[in-house]
């Protein structure tokens, strides 16, 4: 996914981040299928490589804006995610709250590094992406 991402960041004007890919995998692959029988007391993992964080802290770069599914004070954590993550906006989520995934609906806070800028929902998702759209092209 990263190379991927590589290969395409410089021909968008604004990069939408929906979800980690996976932040950890193996250290370790193997080339056969391991059978039950033979499943290690413990595998050995290491994280991946932060596709959002290392697209924002590029010297040109698009627009960026990230998502947050967080539990717990969500608009702390949301403003948080966007300072570390160096983004221009975080849309979050509280998933404690049943928001977001396995849902028909979504309720989220859109921020930048500052302030909560908008809150939105419960909607259909449809509804939700519409109102995040309008928000990014306020920002832009």
């Amino acid at each position: 996914m990263a190379q991927c991402v590589d290969d395409v960041i410089d021909s968008v004007d604004i990069a939408v981040f929906t979800a980690a890919v996976a932040d950890i995998r193996p250290t370790e692959k193997n080339e056969a299928k391991t059978s039950k029988g033979d499943l290690p007391d413990a595998i050995a993992i290491e994280r991946t490589r932060d596709i959002l964080k290392t697209i924002c802290d590029r010297q040109q770069r698009p627009f960026c804006v990230g998502f947050a599914a967080e539990t717990g004070d969500l608009d702390v954590r949301t403003i948080e995610k966007c300072r570390r993550k160096g983004c221009d906006l975080i849309v979050g989520n509280d998933v404690a709250k049943g928001a977001g995934f396995g849902t028909e609906d979504n309720a989220v806070v859109i921020a930048d590094r500052d302030a909560v800028l908008a809150r939105f929902g419960p909607a259909s998702k449809i509804e939700v992406a519409q109102e995040i759209w309008r928000v990014v092209v306020e920002k832009i």
